[in-house]
């Protein structure tokens, strides 16, 4: 594998999972008719055309912040994993609403398909900077036409998201601090509600990482969480106290995102040790 032409870039990726939830049961009861294989040849075509035409819809309605599209970065097993370069911190809250509305949109094709009622569908979002900490391969292969050149991602903010996915259920999607900063710092966007809850260790993480999550019910309190007087989601602009705090205590690999393309001053600075230490690189 070799690094990128422009691996010393800055730039900010936005990576998006989705899966599909109660598939290993599916796969061993449907095992001899073959339906298993249309439902996931139909869902690896179908849901990405799904996540982008809600995008589409909400990018024409912020036309003046010029997001890119998402696109399918891989499929791995029954995962399909998205990526897109974020160019500024308000662009975070159209692919979040998009992929929220694309999980539940699809979902609700799934329950009028008979059989298929009771699959379901969970996701995760996350973010990570390049070049410092994280990086960016090319993968050069070769086939009748010629070589492929694939593009992947390495580095502990890469490999922390796909940890949060096994938080992932029906309700949550797990978020990264980042992707909670930036939606925390941009305007006021209703359909998006946030839920927190302890922090969670996970397998070669130093620290707990915060568990942070998009309300796929968009706020509404269910009957037992009223009983238990639990405390229905908030506005992601409440996290932001909080989000200073946590900086402050310099947690490993938890760090105050910066977007070299954004024209919000507090986003467009690049911290000084991070030249420096791309400078070194």
């Amino acid at each position: 594998m070799v690094m990128c032409a422009d691996r010393f870039r800055w730039c900010r990726r936005l990576f998006a999972s989705v899966d599909i939830v109660g598939s290993t049961a599916f796969k061993q009861q449907a095992k001899d008719s073959g339906e298993w294989a249309h439902v996931f040849r139909e869902f690896f075509r179908e849901f990405p055309l799904e996540y982008r035409t809600h995008f589409d819809q909400l990018s024409r309605d912020r036309a003046a912040l010029r997001a890119n599209p998402p696109r399918v970065w891989k499929f791995v097993g029954d995962e399909i994993l998205f990526v897109v370069e974020i160019e500024r911190h308000e662009q975070a809250a159209i692919y979040a609403d998009a992929f929220l509305t694309a999980l539940e949109s699809y979902t609700d094709e799934l329950r009028h398909k008979g059989t298929l009622a009771r699959l379901g569908l969970k996701g995760t979002l996350w973010g990570a900077g390049f070049p410092v900490g994280n990086i960016e391969v090319e993968s050069l292969s070769a086939d009748s036409e010629g070589r492929v050149s694939l593009l992947d991602f390495l580095g502990p903010n890469v490999d922390q998201g796909f940890r949060l996915c096994t938080l992932a259920d029906l309700r949550k999607v797990p978020i990264s601090v980042d992707i909670a900063h930036m939606l925390a710092h941009g305007p006021e966007h209703p359909g998006l509600v946030v839920g927190f809850e302890e922090p969670r260790g996970h397998k070669g993480v130093p620290m707990p990482y915060p568990f942070i999550w998009l309300d796929r019910q968009r706020g509404q309190q269910s009957a037992e969480e009223r009983l238990l007087g639990r405390r229905p989601g908030v506005a992601p602009a409440e996290l932001r106290p909080w989000l200073e705090d946590l900086y402050t205590l310099q947690v490993p690999n938890i760090a105050k995102p910066f977007l070299e393309t954004d024209p919000d001053p507090q986003f467009s600075g690049i911290p000084a040790d991070m030249d420096d230490r791309r400078n070194t690189l």
